[in-house]
């Protein structure tokens, strides 16, 4: 957004200048959607409309104008496409890139690591680890150079307060007070707890990286310290590369748009209470959409790979022709 705000004719802050940042950002997101669209059409070439779990989603329609995600979730699929050609390097500098916007991809890396060591794929699977490191830095680097506020909420992190969407922040919704240090340490429990349970998935031959992922996503997301409304953008690609049912899809995007619609109605209720929505039916809100996230996320990550269809094998040679009796 920084990005925008720097090439939008109108500067400043006032609603011309959001307005053109909004319509950049609009025309952005079509070639976003498109790349990411174009490789998971090219990991399942037999079974191209998969998708449209991304390109058709409702949630799409409905987060990806909220905040930059979607660049994230758009270089988290070409990093996964570059692993399955093959490409670890490529795969790296992708998935670095994509972790400045959210840790989500760090999950993608481990399942990597420990998918590709079960596989004796260990030297591609550093090579990816090497590459994150260094596509991170070339991203980050310039970034603190020109605007060096751009790590301030990766240091306040550690000492916030439970946010929204988050399960951790029912107690506060419900009138209780929870330190901050409790908020901080269940959330790295869960990273933690992620990766032994990543670990032992692994280990299963018939679970690939995108179900070992969700597993390990799972686990992240019900212990968060916050939950951001855009964050089901990330839950798209394994939708598709698991070849959800569009009806479990469609019940998980309903969840989706209903703490969408009570997260800026409990925000107002701040300000008036008459037109908000008070703290516990937004709670219970959070408690459904975790729920909707644990089933489809245990659906994505218990099934195995689907199997794409064979296609047709090309002759490398010119059949004999037949020699008809004169």
């Amino acid at each position: 957004m920084w990005l925008l705000a720097r090439v939008s004719p109108v500067a400043g802050e006032g609603v011309a200048a959001q307005q053109w940042i909004f319509t950049l950002w609009a025309l952005v997101c079509v070639p976003l959607v498109a790349a990411a669209v174009l490789a998971l059409v090219s990991l399942s070439p037999g079974a191209p409309w998969r998708a449209a779990h991304l390109a058709a989603s409702p949630v799409l329609v409905l987060l990806a104008h909220v905040s930059t995600d979607l660049l994230g979730v758009t270089l988290m699929v070409l990093g996964l496409w570059a692993w399955r050609r093959d490409r670890p390097w490529v795969c790296g500098l992708l998935l670095g890139a994509a972790l400045l916007v959210r840790p989500f991809p760090l999950l993608l890396l481990a399942a990597i690591l420990l998918v590709g060591v079960r596989r004796r794929q260990t030297l591609p699977a550093l090579q990816a680890l090497v590459g994150t490191v260094l596509g991170a830095l070339v991203v980050l680097l310039p970034l603190v150079t020109l605007q060096p506020e751009s790590l301030s909420a990766a240091q306040l992190w550690w000492g916030q307060p439970a946010g929204y969407g988050a399960l951790q922040m029912i107690p506060r919704l419900l009138g209780s007070t929870v330190p901050t240090w409790v908020t901080t340490a269940v959330a790295v429990t869960g990273w933690v707890v992620a990766l032994i349970v990543g670990f032992r998935a692994s280990r299963r031959p018939e679970l690939d990286v995108e179900q070992v992922t969700a597993l390990m996503l799972l686990v992240v997301a019900l212990t968060a310290a916050s939950v951001s409304v855009q964050s089901g953008l990330w839950v798209l690609p394994f939708l598709a590369t698991a070849a959800i049912r569009w009806a479990e899809h469609l019940l998980w995007a309903l969840a989706e748009g209903l703490v969408f619609l009570t997260t800026w109605l409990h925000i107002a209720f701040a300000s008036d209470p008459g037109r908000g929505l008070p703290g516990d039916a937004y709670a219970l809100t959070v408690v459904l959409r975790a729920a909707a996230w644990a089933w489809i996320l245990w659906r994505v990550g218990t099934r195995p790979a689907p199997q794409v269809a064979a296609q047709r094998p090309v002759p490398t040679s010119t059949p004999a022709r037949t020699v008809s009796p004169s």
